[in-house]
């Protein structure tokens, strides 16, 4: 008759025991280090899409639009902005595929873009949970937006309306126009709301900060990532409303609280 565990049996089981209590030990460790790289990775995609932005500006003496230029499309259907700092992040092979008078999923740019994983454009800790398609090819998304200012209009606003951010779908931004001093200004925001494809002009790439709406937010806990225009990175923990809409503007003259 069985009568109980034996000394090997109950060795056996306290080993596991012990396994089992060390795992659950090193898991958050481990969790936590993913996550601080993710969160270093992430920050250093956004560096790489500043110094971008300011080669363009260096060349033509502006920041790039919001969309590539095409009057005889909508910004929805235009290639985005993401596509005109091709040629300053290592990738102008890319850059001279895609047909810049042709809509941004047409056949000839949905084939240019089969199989190109860009990872400048996404945060690693974001992909964690996503598809092979949207890191992957023509559907490929972006956590990265231009800031068009505040407002639902701001994207499309004129140069100089109040209001307005660094890029509009069609209107350019110099350096001298950012009243409200560079390291005061925001280029672009982290995001996990409302993704669209890297390469598609619209919302999905450039966006305005709406009051009571979910426009921005980061893919780490509390904190997004925000590039500043003077081209370096900072967190920004709660996305604090009052901090973002003073980000968000060139000349709101709004003063940016201390140590956000």
């Amino acid at each position: 008759m069985w009568s109980g565990f034996g000394g090997n049996d109950r060795g056996c089981f306290i080993g596991i025991g012990v396994i089992a209590l060390l795992i659950a030990l090193l898991l958050p460790a481990v969790q936590k280090v993913r996550e601080a790289a993710a969160r270093m990775s992430c920050q250093n995609h956004l560096k790489q899409i500043g110094i971008a932005a300011h080669s363009v500006h260096d060349v033509k003496e502006a920041f790039p639009r919001g969309t590539m230029p095409n009057a005889s499309l909508a910004p929805e259907e235009r290639l985005s902005l993401h596509v005109s700092l091709l040629p300053y992040i290592a990738s102008d092979p890319l850059y001279r595929q895609l047909k810049k008078d042709e809509p941004w999923n047409s056949p000839s740019n949905a084939t240019a873009l089969e199989g190109v994983e860009w990872k400048t454009y996404y945060c690693p800790a974001w992909k964690f949970g996503a598809t092979p398609e949207q890191h992957t090819g023509p559907l490929a998304i972006t956590n990265y937006v231009g800031v068009a200012g505040v407002g639902p209009n701001a994207a499309t606003r004129p140069a100089g309306a109040p209001g307005n951010g660094v890029f509009g779908y069609d209107r350019i931004t110099k350096k001298d126009d950012i009243k409200d001093g560079l390291a005061n200004t925001a280029l672009f925001f982290e995001t996990a709301h409302d993704l669209g494809p890297w390469v598609r002009g619209g919302p999905g790439t450039v966006r305005a900060l709406i009051p009571d709406a979910p426009t921005f937010g980061g893919n780490h806990k509390r904190e997004m990532n925000v590039l500043l225009a003077d081209g370096s990175v900072r967190p920004l923990k709660d996305a604090d409303p009052a901090v973002l809409a003073a980000l968000a503007t060139i000349a709101g003259g709004e003063e940016v609280i201390a140590g956000w």
